[in-house]
């Protein structure tokens, strides 16, 4: 009955609305379950009182010294021995075969994990001693799953420091190397980058999530293979980037690509939980069989 006094353009163009109702209205539904599961699993965990001590060295000088780490219920050492030191302004890069304990060696770094045996420390501060919090501002992560948000360009950016001024945003994309991507696009850093940057390429991508790490101007940075998704002129590009980038921090690369490890000015090879060989890219190339046989370059000089 009512029906009829309604206007049949009017009933047309409510009914995607009702219809589009009813979509998030389950789908709510659905997420409110998970959600309640999530909640329970976030409740069961054991609580972990937060770590205070002492604020971040300002040297940040990286000392491992004959860490041991393995987990819970298994006899196996993950990380077996590995003693190193790594000073602001170097790249290293670390590699291995699957298993060899590299993703582990970041985690004892950043501190996500604690040595079995030996020591972590940054500035000669051990590890345990330094505030976490303070840890967790002085350090950063990018994964190989660059991940962006359906957001702005600044608002990308600006995720890895909350609280930035437009400003440091603008510096830090600058130094990503992102004016010519800034001055293309409709809005400049304001402009919507789509569901996971759909609207950039891989190489844009990989630079916007550069920016957001340097905008936190980290001590420690920690790169999990930032070029896997790469072709090789965005490779160089990229590699461009973090050496330009590389001074007065510390920064790690784990690399499976032989164009990635090239970055960098030191290399670790590892294997079973030990550092088996060290040195440049150049000398590992012509000297260290299994990083010849990682990345399949010919032995040139084997033995020397």
């Amino acid at each position: 009955m009512h029906e009829q006094n309604i206007p049949e353009g009017l009933l047309e163009e409510a009914t995607p609305t009702m219809q589009q109702a009813g979509r998030y209205y389950r789908q709510f539904h659905q997420a409110r379950g998970t959600l309640g599961r999530i909640a329970v699993f976030l409740t069961s965990m054991p609580g972990r009182p937060k770590r205070t001590g002492i604020d971040f060295p300002g040297n940040p000088i990286v000392s491992i010294e004959n860490a041991r780490f393995g987990y819970p219920g298994s006899a196996k050492f993950v990380v077996d021995g590995v003693s190193l030191t790594a000073r602001p302004g170097e790249i290293l890069a670390v590699v291995g075969p699957n298993g060899a304990g590299k993703s582990t060696l970041m985690d004892l770094l950043l501190g996500l994990q604690m040595p079995l045996s030996g020591q972590v420390t940054i500035g000669s501060v051990p590890l345990e001693n330094i505030d976490e919090g303070a840890l967790r501002e002085a350090t950063a992560v990018l994964s190989q799953d660059v991940f962006l948000f359906h957001a702005t360009l600044a608002e990308n950016i600006g995720y890895g420091c909350l609280g930035a001024s437009e400003t440091d945003i603008a510096e830090a994309a600058n130094r990503a190397g992102l004016a010519p991507l800034i001055q293309r696009l409709p809005q400049g850093l304001h402009t919507m980058l789509g569901d996971r940057g759909s609207k950039l390429s891989g190489g844009e991508r990989q630079r916007a999530a550069i920016a957001r790490v340097l905008i936190r101007n980290p001590s420690i940075v920690v790169f999990d293979e930032p070029t896997s998704q790469l072709d090789g002129a965005a490779v160089r590009d990229a590699g461009k980037v973090l050496c330009e980038n590389a001074a007065n921090r510390v920064t790690f690369i784990i690399a499976h690509r032989i164009d990635t490890v090239r970055i960098a000015t030191r290399v670790l090879v590892m294997d079973q939980g030990k550092i088996v060989a060290e040195g440049t890219p150049e000398q590992l190339e012509h000297a260290n069989p299994l990083f010849c046989k990682l990345f399949t370059i010919p032995v040139h000089d084997q033995g020397r």
